[in-house]
């Protein structure tokens, strides 16, 4: 994938949901289960909104 078509995948899906799904992969040698690191993103969010 080129970097043009990475930028329309970001637009397309949402730059929240690309940064969730990211982290999710990122932090799962951490987190042992996904409903896990998906909380633990919400709270962070939360907390800074």
């Amino acid at each position: 994938m080129s970097f043009v078509d990475w930028v329309k995948l970001v637009q397309d899906v949402g730059f929240p949901i690309f940064i969730v799904l990211y982290l999710m992969f990122r932090l799962n040698k951490r987190f042992g289960r996904p409903d896990q690191v998906v909380r633990h993103l919400i709270k962070k969010i939360r907390e800074k909104g």
